[in-house]
């Protein structure tokens, strides 16, 4: 009756066999801080699976740069996957032990982000990162590939964070380093965070799945 996506790019790839397509995006999971972020921790957070998919080995490559610059910054991976391994070898070869930790998995995952200065991702591709949707609901600014699909639907036009060219390591060490560089910078997408975020809450969401259902209904 009715095919749901959670994308514009997705909606845009339905609708070339379908004309019966909307889209509805996921909701964050937890209340969004009231604040915008003033503290400064001298930490990045990275979260999600150790695969390919997530790009961590682009990440520590560009992390590489970063710590030459910047060294009393911390950059926190939680997660667990097959990759750790590797991993691990890679931070050893560069040396980045004491500035890199791969911190496994954690249950409480929003107090992290909030003890974190904004979030970095570095996947090659992705759907809807809901680990975007619960960044900007803690008021982090992101740095990001615009990897295909997702981040550039949330970051638009760099406005609670900033994109980086898929894939580009140089631009991703770049942006990460102009967000460590500028607080102020920081403390202004936070506000932008979290007023987005509004756009994510379950009551906004469902009452989108409830008019969805209520139109079907009278068919």
């Amino acid at each position: 009756d009715q095919i749901v996506v959670l994308t514009k790019a997705a909606k845009i790839e339905w609708e070339k066999t379908h004309s019966n397509v909307c889209l509805i995006h996921n909701p964050i999971p937890f209340d969004i801080e009231k604040t915008a972020r003033s503290q400064i921790f001298n930490r990045v957070i990275a979260i999600g699976r150790l695969e390919d998919q997530k790009g961590f080995d682009l990440l520590v490559q560009s992390w590489k740069r970063v710590s030459n610059k910047h060294l009393g910054w911390q950059l926190d991976i939680y997660g667990e996957g097959s990759k750790k391994e590797q991993l691990f070898d890679l931070i050893h070869k560069n040396d980045l032990e004491k500035s890199i930790k791969l911190k496994g998995v954690s249950k409480q995952i929003k107090k992290e982000l909030l003890s974190s200065d904004f979030y970095v991702m570095s996947s090659r591709y992705e759907g809807l990162p809901m680990v975007l949707l619960e960044s900007i609901a803690c008021g982090l600014p992101i740095v990001s590939f615009d990897c295909p699909t997702g981040p550039a639907e949330i970051i638009e036009n760099n406005d609670c964070g900033l994109l980086a060219l898929n894939g580009d390591i140089v631009d991703l060490t770049e942006k990460i380093m102009l967000m460590i560089e500028n607080p102020e910078l920081r403390f202004e997408k936070s506000r932008v965070a979290l007023n987005k975020a509004k756009l994510y809450t379950l009551d906004r969401i469902m009452s989108q799945w409830e008019g969805l259902f209520r139109t079907l209904k009278s068919r």
